[in-house]
């Protein structure tokens, strides 16, 4: 390929690599870092064109619905309901939700019931869970993000619009907790580690005794996992099932791993 759009701008002044197809990306900011570095890392080099944007799941599939992307970004099941709009789900790794604070929070460990209670607001001052006598600094994702809905769902919690301190994207809810001693947040497990190994004043909390991580990953028995898919209309073009091969390759599931999360099964190199 390479070859030819060299030949071709040579004999006729036109780079066509520039009128390459541009395959649009939109959905969770979970999985857009990873296909981020995969475009940075190998899609560029080898003069394929991707436009990715964040936003959380319910863009992704919403950009898919009405056709502004080839490639949606979910991080979580698809419901039948979505199942049956013509989607199609391609899993690409596995990650999981941490509960993190600040690091110089003294608490190491929270409870379900102690998240419940917090994010009920039963509890408002972190007294009766670590000994310091301040407020909770409560922070909490925006409704339609797909890490509010399966927190809430896991730790069963009502539906609340009253919490003032709400989040899109993962690193504003790591940023804010890394400036806030008191904070409290929740993120995708790969973030929180990326930005703690990049010295990020934050730390995630083991859930009823489970550590989130193991050797720098994601812990595979901690409880509170999820998919990460990418999706497409039923019938993807050939250009868009490329792309969909290369993320499921060993290539592909390297930038899984190098985010700190679980890869799928063992899969196929491509060159």
């Amino acid at each position: 390929m390479k070859n030819i759009i060299k030949i071709v701008t040579i004999l006729f002044g036109v780079n066509i690599s520039l009128m390459a197809e541009i395959i649009y990306i939109e959905g969770a900011s979970t999985i857009a870092p990873v296909m981020k570095q995969s475009q940075k890392e190998y899609f560029n080099k080898h003069e394929i064109k991707l436009s990715i944007k964040g936003g959380g799941t319910d863009k992704g599939i919403e950009c898919i619905l009405n056709g502004r992307c080839q490639i949606g970004m979910v991080s979580r099941l698809l419901s039948q309901d979505e199942l049956s709009k013509n989607i199609k789900p391609h899993l690409v790794g596995y990650d999981g939700i941490a509960i993190i604070v600040n690091k110089t929070n003294p608490l190491n460990n929270i409870s379900t019931k102690n998240v419940q209670d917090i994010y009920s607001e039963k509890i408002n001052s972190w007294d009766t869970i670590n000994g310091i006598n301040v407020s909770i600094s409560l922070i909490a994702k925006h409704h339609g993000r797909s890490t509010r809905l399966l927190f809430d769902k896991y730790f069963n919690l009502q539906k609340s619009d009253k919490y003032k301190k709400l989040i899109g994207a993962d690193i504003e809810g790591i940023i804010m907790v890394a400036l806030d001693k008191n904070a409290i947040s929740y993120v995708s497990i790969g973030s929180a580690q990326n930005a703690i190994n990049s010295g990020a004043e934050i730390k995630m909390l083991s859930l009823d005794g489970i550590n989130p991580t193991k050797g720098g990953a994601i812990n595979p028995t901690y409880p509170f996992k999820r998919e990460l898919n990418l999706i497409t209309v039923a019938k993807p073009s050939h250009a868009v099932q490329k792309i969909i091969s290369i993320m499921h390759s060993s290539i592909g599931q390297q930038f899984f791993i190098d985010n700190s999360f679980i890869p799928i099964a063992k899969s196929a190199h491509v060159e």
